[in-house]
């Protein structure tokens, strides 16, 4: 069973989230300060901390600073008030960022996504300007299991990541695209959802698409055959 350890002034907020995540099936310690909370770390193995940034005494970033010298398996969740641009840049590295307005739901995926539980649907995002090729790779990809989401062209697919919240495992990019173009639009996901993992699926040769495209996690020609795709997604996301 993995442990998680909420740290966060409110009482409110670590007894809320404590009864979620036990009702999911996790080990769930509190701890209001950060001298409490490192105290829980030094006694338990903690395999996730969910951490308040805004606390009295010591904030958030010295006790991620503690917990990246002295408890280096320790994942974390940076949980706060501040929208997810603030917390990236107040503390950089986490495994992920919570804004507390996202709600439970997101909460919980979250948590899911960063423990790698086996029991969570893995979340793709197709955008591609071809409707018979996103139609194609969603009914390949739902059929192997997946959680598919497609989109025609790139500013729709921010919008909707903008606004969902959700967490997504693995993104289907078409190089050749209206209004931004794939390359344009790779650079903006790796700043604002850099946990997310990046296949480049165009026409063009695989040479070609690494020339303009040098540091994704695959690349797919589409005439390679679609049992070659489903490989490569279950390569990057299991």
């Amino acid at each position: 069973m993995e442990k998680i350890l909420i740290v966060d002034d409110q009482a409110r907020i670590r007894e809320t989230f404590g009864r979620v995540l036990s009702k999911d099936g996790y080990s769930v310690f509190k701890a209001s300060d950060a001298d409490h909370a490192n105290e829980i770390l030094k006694r338990e193995k903690i395999d996730l901390m969910l951490l308040d940034m805004k606390m009295p005494e010591v904030g958030g970033e010295i006790l991620c600073e503690i917990k990246r010298t002295f408890h280096k398996e320790t994942k974390v969740i940076v949980c706060s008030v501040y929208p997810l641009d603030d917390q990236k840049q107040m503390i950089e590295g986490a495994d992920d960022y919570f804004d507390k307005s996202e709600g439970l739901r997101v909460l919980r995926e979250k948590v899911s996504h960063v423990l790698n539980r086996s029991d969570q649907k893995k979340r793709l995002l197709i955008i591609d300007d071809e409707q018979k090729v996103r139609i194609l790779y969603s009914i390949i990809l739902n059929k192997a299991g997946y959680l598919v989401k497609s989109f025609g062209d790139n500013q729709t697919a921010l919008s909707y990541l903008k606004h969902t919240g959700t967490m997504i495992d693995l993104l289907i990019l078409d190089l050749a695209m209206p209004q931004i173009d794939g390359c344009c639009f790779f650079e903006i996901m790796k700043i604002r959802h850099p946990n997310t993992k990046i296949l480049i699926a165009s026409n063009y040769g695989l040479d070609t698409q690494k020339f303009m495209i040098f540091d994704a996690d695959d690349y797919f020609d589409k005439t390679q055959g679609n049992a070659l795709l489903l490989g490569k997604v279950k390569k990057l996301i299991g």
